[in-house]
């Protein structure tokens, strides 16, 4: 009962590997997605870090001049 077991997994193992080395364009438009997806979120990352830059750049003040800021002078801490 054992070796049937191992004979029918081993046949499973072996079908699984065969199908891609039949199929290689599968393995091709799953390598280009995977480099389209990291492409897209290295660029999503980026785009967000210059926006961060960006509004970082937006302050006039330092932290520490802000807090010393009456309440009507927040509005002059960013610029326009």
């Amino acid at each position: 009962m054992l070796g049937l077991a191992v004979a029918v997994a081993f046949s499973m193992v072996m079908a699984l590997l065969s199908w891609p080395a039949a199929h290689p364009w599968v393995l091709a438009l799953i390598l280009v997605a995977a480099v389209g997806a990291g492409w897209l979120w290295l660029r999503r990352r980026q785009e967000a870090a210059r926006w961060e830059q960006v509004r970082a750049q937006g302050l006039r003040y330092a932290v520490e001049h802000l807090d010393s800021l009456r309440h009507d002078d927040f509005e002059s801490a960013y610029e326009t």
